[in-house]
C-alpha cells in the first residue's frame, strides 16, 4: 500500500502544469521537491529526476510540509491545481477543441490538454494524420503526453497485449491472439443496445496500424482518433476514439485499455441505437467483469442508474476480448431516466474528496466538481453551494425537501453501503454523479462501481472505511466529511425510511442461492467461452472462473463469499434485526378514493401516512390516516385532475423507530392513478 501511495503522490505533485487556469496558492511540498531534484530548472522532473525524488520522498515525506487542504470535501487539493490528470471531455470533437468548454465546467476541473485547435492548419475542425503527427511531436516535446503507449502500450506491435501477455500469473497456458471477421459473428439488430441477454461484437477499424500509440499519445487531450465502427452489420464512419479511465489505464501495464467511442464526433446526427457515446471498460480490478454491471442492475430496481451489459471488441480484425459496456452520463441518460435532456450535470472525479462540505468560497466547488453542462453557469454553482449549506444545517427537513430528492438519495446511500463500493460517496466521497433537474432538485447517482462486491477496497479519503464486511448501515451518519449521510440520518423518520430501504435491498438481493447467484451466473455463462480464449484478459481465465464462488483472498475474493458474509453481518446488525411492523394490505375501495390500510406484526404501529405526488420528480405530500376499528387505518386520495397521480403508504412505530412501506420500494415504484377522461 505504501508503494502505491508514494507513486501516486509523486505523480500528483510533480506533473507539469499545462492548462491556462488561475494560479493556485504556493504548494510548499511541491516547491521543496522541485528545488532539490529539478536539475535543469525546467519546472518539471524527467525520469531520472523522478526516480531520485521518489526515493527521497519515501524516506522524508513525514518531514515535509503537509499538502494544503483546499477542497470543500475535506480531502487533499484537487490534483489539477498542479497538473493535468483529468479525462477527455465528452463534448470534444474528433480532432478538434471541444466547443464551449466541451461540456465541462470552465474552471480548473477542465483537465484536458488542449492542442487540437493549434494544429488544425486548414481549420476544417478535424485533424488529419499529418496534423496529428505534429500534435504528437508537440506533446512529446512538452512532456504532456501522459499515455504510456509506446509500441502499442508495452504490449507488442499494434497495441496487442503480447502473446499471452494478458493472462495473469495464475495460468501458464499461452492463449494465442485470434482474428475475427465481420461475417462470423451473430447480429442482434432487433435488440436494444444494452440488452443483457446478448453478446454483441463491436468492430473498430483504424486506417493506421499504430493506432494504440496514437491513442496513448492523445490520452487526456482534446484529440480523438477517427475510426470506422461496425456493429450488427452496420458501419459508422468517423467515430471519435479515445482511451479513458484512470486506474483502469495506468494500472494495466499497457495491456487492455478502457475505451470511449463518440459516434457524433464528426457527424452530429450519427448515433448507435439512439446513443451517441459509449464507454467500454476493461474489467480493471474485477476478474469477473460483472461488478459494475450487477451494481447498476440492482440499483435500477430502486433508482436511476446506468444501463450496462457485456460486449466483445475486435480491433483491426483482432479480438480484444470482453468489455463492460456502460452508459455514458450525458443527456441520453437524462432522457432515459428523467424524461428530459435538460438540467445540470456534475461528475465528481475519483479521489477528489468532494463530499459537499459547505464553504463560502464558491470557487472551491469549481475546483472539486466537474460540471458537464455548457449552460450551467454561476447560477448552477450557487445552487450546488446552497445544497451543501442546507446539508450542513443538520435536521432541516423542510429545506432539504426543496433542493433534494430525499428518497432517491437514501436508495443511493443504501446501495453504496450494502454493496460496498470502495470508490464511491460512502467510502471516499468521490467518483459519483450529481444532477440538478429542471425543477431545481438535486439527485445523487452512482458512477461505474467496479470496486463494489468486495472488501478491502478504498483509497484516499477512506481511512475509516472498514476493510472487511463489517460496514455499519449507519456509516457516515456521524462524519462531518459525509454531509449527505449525516444530514439525512439525523432526522429520525428519514433514518427509519433509510433502514427500511436497506432491509428491502438485503431481503430482495443479498441471498446468493435465490437472487444474487443466479443473476451473476447467467452473465458469467454468457461470456465464459470468450474469456477462455482471450489472450488479453487482465487476470486470466482461472481468476475469472473462480471469481464467483472460488477462493477469497485479496483481489480474488469471490462474489459469493462477499454476499454471504455481508448478508450475515447485516441481518444480525442491531438496526435491522428483531421485529418489524408489517402492512398486510392496502385496499382502494369502490370509487377509487378511500384507502384502507391493515397493519400487523409484533410491534404496534403508531402512525400511518399516505404519500401523494401529482407528477414525477416532484416532492410528495404526506397525509395522516385515521385509525378505525379492527386495526384498520383510513383516508382519502385527492382527486386526480389531470395526468397521473403517484402514491404509497408508510407505517411508523415509535417503539423501535422503524418504518415500512407499501409498495415496498416507496417512491421508486409507487402506485399510479390516472385522471378520468
Amino acid at each position: 500500500m505504501s508503494r502505491i501511495l508514494l507513486l501516486a503522490t509523486v505523480s500528483f505533485l510533480l506533473a507539469p502544469a499545462v492548462l491556462a487556469q488561475p494560479d493556485p496558492p504556493p504548494n510548499k511540498r511541491r516547491a521543496e521537491v522541485l528545488k532539490r531534484f529539478d536539475k535543469n530548472k525546467n519546472g518539471r522532473l524527467d525520469s531520472k529526476e523522478r526516480k531520485a525524488a521518489m526515493a527521497w520522498l519515501k524516506e522524508n515525506r513525514d518531514k515535509l510540509p503537509p499538502v494544503e487542504n483546499r477542497g470543500p470535501g475535506g480531502g487533499p487539493p484537487p490534483p489539477d491545481m498542479f497538473d493535468n490528470p483529468g479525462g477527455r471531455p465528452p463534448g470534444g470533437r474528433s480532432g478538434r477543441t471541444a466547443p464551449g468548454g466541451g461540456g465541462r465546467g470552465r474552471n480548473v476541473q477542465d483537465r484536458v490538454t488542449r492542442v487540437a485547435d493549434q494544429f488544425d492548419a486548414n481549420k476544417d475542425g478535424l485533424l488529419e494524420r499529418a496534423e496529428r503527427d505534429k500534435a504528437r511531436a508537440h506533446l512529446a516535446e512538452r512532456g504532456s503526453g501522459r499515455g504510456r503507449g509506446g509500441r502499442g502500450g508495452r504490449g507488442g506491435r499494434g497495441g496487442r497485449g503480447g502473446r499471452g501477455g494478458g493472462r495473469g500469473e495464475d495460468e501458464r497456458a499461452v492463449v494465442e491472439p485470434h482474428q475475427v471477421t465481420k461475417g462470423s459473428v451473430k447480429r442482434y439488430p432487433q435488440k436494444g443496445l444494452y440488452d443483457g441477454g446478448v453478446l454483441r461484437t463491436f468492430f473498430i477499424d483504424f486506417e493506421e496500424g499504430d493506432w494504440a500509440t496514437e491513442l496513448g499519445a492523445f490520452y487526456r487531450t482534446d484529440v480523438e482518433v477517427p475510426a470506422k465502427v461496425t456493429v450488427d452489420g452496420k458501419a459508422y464512419k468517423d467515430v471519435g476514439i479515445a482511451f479513458r479511465g484512470n486506474s483502469s489505464y495506468f494500472g494495466v501495464s499497457g495491456k487492455k485499455k478502457s475505451w470511449n467511442l463518440r459516434f457524433d464526433a464528426t457527424h452530429a446526427d450519427q448515433n448507435i441505437y439512439g446513443y451517441r457515446t459509449l464507454n467500454l471498460l476493461n474489467g480493471h480490478s474485477d476478474p469477473s467483469f460483472l461488478h459494475a454491471l450487477m451494481f447498476t442492475q440492482i440499483s435500477r430496481e430502486y433508482m436511476p442508474a446506468h444501463y450496462c451489459n457485456l460486449v466483445k471488441l475486435v480491433v483491426n480484425g483482432e479480438s480484444w476480448g470482453i468489455y463492460v459496456n456502460i452508459q455514458q452520463y450525458n443527456k441520453d441518460f437524462l432522457r432515459d431516466f428523467y424524461g428530459t435532456r435538460r438540467g445540470v450535470r456534475w461528475k465528481v472525479p475519483a479521489g477528489a474528496g468532494s463530499a459537499l462540505n459547505y464553504t463560502e468560497d464558491l470557487e472551491a466547488y469549481k475546483r472539486s466538481f466537474d460540471m458537464k453542462t455548457n449552460s450551467g453557469g454561476d447560477e448552477a454553482w450557487k445552487a450546488l453551494q446552497e445544497l451543501s449549506r442546507v446539508l450542513a444545517k443538520t435536521g432541516d427537513e423542510a429545506a432539504l425537501r426543496k433542493v433534494l430528492d430525499i428518497d432517491e438519495a437514501l436508495w443511493f446511500i443504501a446501495l453504496d453501503n450494502i454493496l460496498m463500493d470502495g470508490d464511491g460517496y460512502v467510502s471516499r466521497a468521490s467518483d459519483y454523479n450529481i444532477y440538478r433537474d429542471t425543477k431545481g432538485r438535486f439527485h445523487f447517482l452512482p458512477h461505474d462501481s467496479n470496486e463494489s462486491f468486495k472488501t478491502g477496497s478504498g483509497g484516499p479519503g477512506s481511512r475509516s472505511y472498514p476493510r472487511d464486511e463489517r460496514l455499519s448501515p449507519l456509516f457516515g451518519g456521524d462524519m462531518n466529511d459525509r454531509p449527505l449521510v449525516k444530514a439525512l440520518l439525523a432526522i429520525p423518520h428519514v433514518r427509519a425510511r433509510y433502514l427500511a430501504h436497506v432491509k428491502t435491498i438485503v431481503d430482495e438481493w443479498m441471498d446468493w442461492d435465490k437472487a444474487m447467484g443466479p443473476a451473476f451466473q447467467a452473465y458469467h455463462d454468457l461470456i465464459a467461452d470468450e474469456v477462455k480464449r482471450d489472450d488479453k484478459c487482465l487476470y486470466g481465465y482461472a481468476a475469472f472462473k473462480s471469481s464467483l464462488e472460488g477462493r477469497s483472498s485479496g483481489r480474488s475474493q469471490s462474489v459469493r463469499s462477499f454476499v454471504e458474509s455481508r448478508r450475515e453481518y447485516l441481518v444480525n446488525h442491531e438496526t435491522l434485526s428483531g421485529p418489524w411492523p408489517e402492512i398486510k394490505s392496502v385496499v382502494v375501495e369502490e370509487g377509487g378514493a378511500e384507502v384502507v390500510v391493515k397493519v400487523s406484526g409484533e410491534v404496534e404501529v403508531d402512525q400511518v401516512l399516505l404519500h401523494v405526488a401529482n407528477g414525477r420528480n416532484v416532492p410528495y405530500d404526506a397525509v395522516a390516516l385515521k385509525k378505525t376499528s379492527g386495526g384498520n387505518w383510513r383516508g382519502e386520495l385527492p382527486a386526480v385532475k389531470k395526468g397521473r397521480q403517484y402514491w404509497y403508504v408508510e407505517a411508523r412505530t415509535k417503539e423501535t423507530g422503524r418504518a415500512v412501506f407499501h409498495p415496498r420500494k416507496a417512491e421508486s415504484a409507487p402506485n399510479i392513478r390516472k385522471a378520468k377522461k
